[in-house]
């Protein structure tokens, strides 16, 4: 055999061993491949859900500055308005109990003269 026959066969013989080889480095790559698309795909969800993030935080700190500066103030002046209004209520409930016990006295008294000035004398 030649030089050029041994070379030959030995090209054959590695070519025979490393294809497989090959075959399954392209299968790798294209699995990484897939594999880099998912990661691009999973990274733009997650900066998306970051956004959201962002924007509910936004919108949560403007909700709070809401509550603290309008609604909390408000609410406080609505309680001390009820709390006024059932004081008044309260003292005039206690003032009309009062003219109504005054008023059962009086008309006790009155029926009482009355009998009393009907009578001859």
């Amino acid at each position: 055999m030649t030089d050029n026959e041994l070379l030959l066969e030995i090209s054959n013989i590695m070519h025979t061993q490393l294809l497989p080889i090959v075959d399954r480095l392209d299968q790798l790559e294209g699995r990484m491949e897939r594999l880099e698309t998912r990661m691009d795909s999973l990274e733009a969800r997650v900066t998306a859900l970051e956004n959201r993030m962002d924007k509910s935080e936004l919108e949560v700190r403007e909700v709070k500055t809401l509550i603290e500066t309008q609604l909390l103030p408000m609410q406080k002046e609505l309680s001390a308005y009820g709390m006024s209004t059932y004081r008044r209520y309260e003292k005039a409930t206690n003032q009309t109990e009062s003219m109504e016990q005054d008023l059962h006295i009086l008309m006790r008294v009155v029926a009482e003269h009355s009998k009393e000035l009907s009578r001859p004398s």
